[in-house]
């Protein structure tokens, strides 16, 4: 290895305000087996829960969601957008949100920026 080598200097990173204007669509709760297609734009939820093989895909590039309390995946349920690459689903947690669950084989694909608790169990990925 040549040149000089930099002290670890670490970044902060500053979410994404919620656009002005944009209305809550209060819970997004989807029961098992069931698959939704989220539209691409802006999008504002209090508790976004996902259980039993349920799955929500989003279309386009660019679809950014910000939640205000938690969002829990789990049992086989999913989160991705329909391109699989994780920078074309943004998810914020509001100052208020508190945790983020993934539990029993659920997937993330998306970027994500919370202030809150993340866990994972019983082999969740998030990518």
């Amino acid at each position: 290895m040549t040149g000089d080598l930099q002290p670890y200097a670490p970044v902060t990173v500053i979410p994404p305000s919620i656009p002005e204007g944009l209305t809550n669509e209060g819970d997004l709760i989807l029961p098992g087996d069931t698959t939704i297609t989220l539209p691409e734009g802006n999008h504002l939820f209090d508790n976004l829960i996902f259980t039993s093989n349920s799955h929500i895909h989003t279309s386009g590039e660019q679809t950014r969601i910000w939640f205000t309390n938690y969002l829990r995946i789990e049992s086989n349920a999913s989160l991705e957008s329909i391109s699989q690459i994780p920078g074309h689903l943004q998810l914020t947690g509001t100052e208020t949100a508190t945790a983020v669950d993934l539990i029993s084989n659920s997937q993330l694909v998306a970027t994500l920026n919370v202030n809150g608790s993340t866990a994972l169990s019983g082999d969740s990925d998030r990518y």
